[in-house]
């Protein structure tokens, strides 16, 4: 359908990266996600069940939830980071 490849274009960044996809998607199929997910230094998956590609308004509850729940864990790993002033 599409010709687009973007594939290793975050491979260096250092930072967290969620990829939340549908187990049901056909656009991006879960192998893809999948992929880019493992591709990267920081990054974790979540394949929803019951998700196609607009997984986002299909279960939208497990999305925010998952969203923020992986931003106050990336919050939190940033403060321990940080160094002493």
């Amino acid at each position: 359908m599409f010709a687009w490849e973007s594939q290793g274009a975050l491979r260096h960044s250092a930072v967290p990266v969620l990829v939340i996809g549908g187990k049901m998607d056909i656009v991006t199929k879960p192998s893809s996600s999948e992929t880019l997910a493992l591709s990267l230094r920081s990054g974790q998956l979540l394949l929803v069940e019951d998700a196609n590609h607009m997984g986002f308004l299909e279960n939208f509850e497990v999305y925010n939830e998952a969203i923020a729940a992986f931003a106050h864990q990336a919050r939190a790993k940033k403060s321990l980071a940080l160094p002493a002033t």
